[in-house]
C-alpha cells in the first residue's frame, strides 16, 4: 500500500496514479516509465518510445532516500541517487521522461536517458509545460 519503506511501491507510476495529492518518497535507485499516457494512445502512439511518468497535480516527489527514513529531513540525495531514465532497453529510450501536471514539485531526482538516446539529435524534453516562472530542484 506504499505506507511504510517495507511496503513500498516497485512501480513509481502505481504510486502516482494511487495518490491524489501529498507526498511520494522514493528510495535510491533507477526508474523507469511504465506507461503511455491516455491522451498518446488516444492518437494512436502505442509503443514503448511514448511511455513518460505522469505526473497528476498536488503531487510532490521526493528523491534520495535510503529506504529507512521516517523524516523527509533524514534523506540525503547526494549519497542516495535516485534516477528517472528514459533508457527502456539498451538500444531503446522514450521520447520524454514526464509529464508535469500543476503545483507538482520534483526534487532530489537525477534525470538520465531522456529523448531518443544518448547519442542521439533529437530534442530532450524534460516535461509539456516548463516555463521562466517554474523552477525544479
Amino acid at each position: 500500500d506504499g505506507q511504510t519503506w517495507s511496503s513500498a511501491f516497485n512501480d513509481l507510476q502505481d504510486c502516482i496514479d494511487l495518490l491524489d495529492d501529498g507526498e511520494i518518497w522514493v528510495a535510491s535507485g533507477i526508474y523507469i516509465p511504465s506507461r503511455v499516457p491516455e491522451w498518446k494512445l488516444d492518437v494512436g502512439k502505442t509503443s514503448n518510445i511514448h511511455k513518460s511518468f505522469i505526473l497528476k497535480t498536488n503531487i510532490q516527489l521526493f528523491g534520495g532516500f535510503v529506504g529507512n527514513e521516517t523524516d523527509r529531513s533524514q534523506r540525503n540525495f547526494m549519497l542516495n541517487p535516485t534516477y528517472l531514465s528514459c533508457k527502456l532497453s539498451d538500444t531503446k529510450y522514450c521520447n520524454q521522461i514526464l509529464i508535469a501536471a500543476d503545483n507538482t514539485l520534483i526534487d532530489g531526482f537525477i534525470f538520465q536517458d531522456a529523448g531518443a538516446g544518448s547519442d542521439s539529435n533529437i530534442r530532450r524534453r524534460l516535461a509539456n509545460s516548463l516555463t521562466v516562472d517554474k523552477i525544479l530542484s
